[in-house]
């Protein structure tokens, strides 16, 4: 047989533009009164709300068939994306602190990954027929939000209905920052890297004069990195006091942002970090398991075996101030035997009824296993 050469090929990219204007959203409480049940209002804004998603992707594969029993490949994938949000949100906030509450964010997300992967299909005539499968891939894969802002500012719900609900004719000095509210600047970034290999052994077998019996055996191998970290900060005044008067422009500009002509500072950047700004994660999984697929009888088959798996993962959570706070270590080690048994009858040509017992394992994630905490603002409130 002629040696064979096949590819494919495809590069796509998309584009999406979504926008709300003045979307109502309201939460309202069932509270019971004199005359029975009423609904009290909790907040009653006004969004607009602004998105434009890029995605771009392209993969490439190519297969070479030396002969009818070997094959090598290689396949490409590559995806990038990016993420454009503003959102801003004005209204009456209910509470113990009435409001009419303004809150602004921006936020931008990049996302990017890349995979190769080495195969290759054997069949091995001297030993009957049997088949082996093999494959090698890594991965690389990262998330950066470069710039996450989120702003609130407000005024007491009297001093806004005092002027017939004009934000224009509020006085200056009747803005304020929000209680619970926290104003922030976040920048944050992930990177992981993995490689893959594994390999499978399929041999047919035969009891007497029943055939279709197949014997399966394989090994797994799967390493993976991650590298988290993260920065974010408020505003708040140093030595000398900067009102705010409802412009952020104006309380973050030049002049209140720099130190004045006694060397004093106006509006200075408050560390938000969290205890644990970053975190490294390094994980193994080896794996091995053997598997029979065997008939018997005329309609039924069993299929089954068993898997062994060594887990290991660790995590590092780097301490942000390491002279009050050490490092924090967390990770698992563990070794499992997973056995797995079907019976399955056969009730027609293109009907199967299956009786399966299975065991299973899902491990934590980086994630789950780390001490640092993430802010998020989602939705409205």
């Amino acid at each position: 047989m002629e040696k064979r050469l096949g590819y494919t090929a495809s590069l796509t990219h998309s584009r999406d533009f979504q926008t709300r204007i003045g979307a109502p959203e309201a939460r309202y409480q069932f509270d019971r009164g004199v005359e029975g049940n009423v609904m009290v209002p909790e907040y009653d804004m006004s969004v607009d709300e602004s998105e434009n998603s890029v995605n771009l992707g392209g993969f490439f594969n190519v297969a070479l068939q030396l002969s009818s029993d070997n094959e090598i490949g290689l396949k490409n994938f590559y995806n990038q994306s990016g993420n454009d949000r503003s959102f801003f949100q004005q209204g009456i906030v209910e509470g113990s602190e009435s409001k009419y509450l303004r809150e602004s964010r921006i936020h931008f997300t990049e996302r990017n990954i890349r995979s190769s992967q080495l195969y290759g299909k054997h069949v091995l005539n001297a030993l009957g027929g049997g088949k082996v499968e093999w494959d090698y891939s890594n991965s690389k894969s990262s998330q950066n939000e470069p710039d996450y802002i989120i702003f609130f500012d407000a005024v007491d719900l009297e001093s806004f209905r005092d002027v017939d609900e004009d934000l224009s004719r509020v006085e200056p000095e009747a803005w304020k920052f929000p209680t619970g509210f926290t104003n922030r600047r976040m920048y944050r970034s992930l990177e992981e890297n993995a490689d893959e290999f594994g390999f499978d052994f399929e041999l047919p077998i035969s009891f007497g004069d029943r055939g279709g019996s197949i014997l399966k055996t394989g090994f797994r191998r799967i390493e993976a990195n991650r590298a988290y970290s993260q920065f974010s900060f408020s505003w708040g005044n140093g030595d000398r006091y900067i009102p705010y008067t409802g412009n952020r422009d104006d309380y973050l500009a030049g002049d209140a942002t720099r130190l004045d002509e006694n060397g004093e500072t106006g509006v200075v950047m408050r560390n938000l970090t969290d205890a644990y700004p970053e975190y490294f994660g390094s994980k193994k999984i080896d794996a091995a398991y053997v598997m029979a697929d065997i008939p018997f009888f005329e309609k039924f088959r069993f299929v089954g075996g068993l898997r062994h798996e060594d887990t290991a993962i660790e995590v590092v959570s780097k301490s942000g101030r390491p002279q009050f706070i050490p490092d924090a270590e967390s990770g698992i080690s563990e070794s499992h035997l997973l056995p797995a048994a079907n019976l399955v009858y056969s009730i027609g040509e293109r009907q199967n009824l299956r009786f399966a017992v299975t065991k299973t394992i899902a491990r934590p994630s980086f994630r789950e296993l780390t001490s640092v905490a993430e802010f998020d603002a989602i939705g409205s409130f």
